[in-house]
């Protein structure tokens, strides 16, 4: 039983025993919500606009500014942060969002009277498959 002792005389009992309780509590920790459900609104609907695009080449800023509009989206003198889906390339795919929507929606953001806008994407995740 000796064996067992450490030198501050906390037993194995002792020792699993405390143990069980810090596991306790980090579970009743673990189960509390990362934030605070009252500090958002979820809205009964949410806010959709469709509009046409026959092809990228027609005037995608205008659109998307138009969009913003019909929303009501206010950004004037805000930040605004635009993560595309770029980390995605595959050839001859459709799998990543058009230079030119981000483009149009860049300049959407701007003449809405956004202060920056920045466009922003995170690594890969895929390797090399060939």
């Amino acid at each position: 039983m000796d064996r067992w002792r450490s030198k501050s005389s906390l037993t194995r009992r002792q020792f699993l025993e405390g143990m069980s309780a810090a596991a306790i509590a980090a579970t009743a920790a673990c189960r509390r919500a990362p934030y605070r459900s009252s500090d958002f609104h979820l809205p009964d609907r949410s806010p959709v606009a469709l509009l046409p695009a026959a092809s990228y080449q027609v005037d995608l800023g205008d659109v998307i500014y138009r969009g913003l509009s019909l929303l009501g989206t206010q950004v004037k003198g805000l930040r605004v942060f635009l993560k595309p889906n770029l980390v995605e390339y595959e050839a001859a795919t459709v799998i990543n969002t058009n230079a030119l929507v981000i483009a149009g929606a860049a300049a959407a953001f701007l003449r809405s009277g956004a202060r920056e806008v920045i466009v922003g994407e995170g690594p890969g995740h895929r390797r090399d498959i060939e």
